[in-house]
């Protein structure tokens, strides 16, 4: 079992860093929490994200006609005051753990262990595999669409789940989540094949390659996201603050979506996941050659 280097993994989480703030526009998008229309923008949701709450006693600035340069330095300094820059990494310590423990490559050691007899089984890892990260991804669904100025941490929500539904809750919608690896890893390699036989690209071309695996999957994730949009509706039900008597399933809370906000509301934040599978390699191939021109300049 290949296990990955401390640069590897700092790379991982660094480009995680850097391109979750995609991530937690385009989960309140998903989520469906600020509703449909305008007001779930991409723009309404960075300013709904990076407005501060209102601070009381707050004293008015008045613009001193003689000294324009001064009053617009001002409140560009007042502007950027108002920004809470680090709601835009709400619930990545969520994330950074599920990464943590992907890379870590535990699942596999353990269902070696258990299923000693199916380690040659290519759907076992689809199944066993995401039991170990799937409750630390609804922990940061339910915090990276929370919009309100409370901060909680990754333990809170696991607790507000376990007390509201029991342990059941932290696997909820996991079934999709199995339903959306299987059917994205038909489409992607799929979609691959066919584009790695019409397009040219040239051997060891990364960008080609990249040009490639991101329209792969784009095309996969068109089959996958009203799947994943699902999924995360039924995460954000079991982690809720007030504790319900019933729970809707999978078939009614797609009607319901599709009832109440459109069939387009399957695809809200769709054009933000493409920017993000685009930017996250290219992410981390600039950390790679940044750390190896730095590594040789010092060495």
């Amino acid at each position: 079992m290949n296990t990955l280097s401390r640069e590897d993994i700092l790379f991982q989480a660094a480009t995680r860093f850097v391109c979750y703030p995609l991530s937690r526009v385009q989960t309140i998008q998903q989520s469906g929490v600020l509703g449909q229309g305008a007001e779930s923008g991409i723009f309404q949701v960075v300013l709904k994200v990076a407005s501060k709450p209102p601070c009381s006693g707050t004293a008015a600035h008045n613009d001193d006609e003689n000294d324009l340069k001064t009053a617009k330095q001002n409140r560009i300094v007042s502007v950027l005051k108002k920004i809470n820059f680090s709601s835009f990494w709400k619930g990545f310590d969520a994330h950074l753990l599920a990464i943590l423990i992907r890379l870590s490559k535990i699942a596999p050691r353990i269902r070696s262990v258990i299923f000693s007899k199916l380690n040659n089984s290519i759907y076992l890892p689809i199944i066993f595999d995401p039991l170990f990260t799937y409750p630390f991804e609804m922990a940061r669904v339910k915090l990276a669409s929370d919009t309100s100025p409370q901060n909680r941490n990754v333990i809170q929500v696991l607790s507000k789940v376990i007390n509201n539904t029991g342990l059941a809750g932290l696997f909820r919608g996991y079934h999709l989540h199995i339903l959306g690896i299987a059917l994205h890893q038909v489409a992607y390699f799929t979609g691959y094949s066919l584009l790695g036989s019409i397009v040219p690209v040239k051997k060891d071309s990364f960008m080609g390659a990249l040009v490639v695996s991101n329209i792969a999957s784009t095309f996969s994730s068109l089959f996958t996201y009203p799947i994943v949009t699902i999924m995360r509706r039924l995460q954000l039900e079991a982690a809720e603050d007030e504790q319900k008597t019933s729970s809707q399933g999978t078939i009614q809370t797609a009607k319901n979506i599709i009832q109440k906000e459109g069939v387009a509301a399957l695809y809200s934040g769709f054009p933000l996941l493409v920017c993000h599978s685009t930017l996250a390699p290219l992410t981390l191939m600039f950390l790679d050659m940044a750390y190896d021109y730095i590594s040789k300049k010092f060495k």
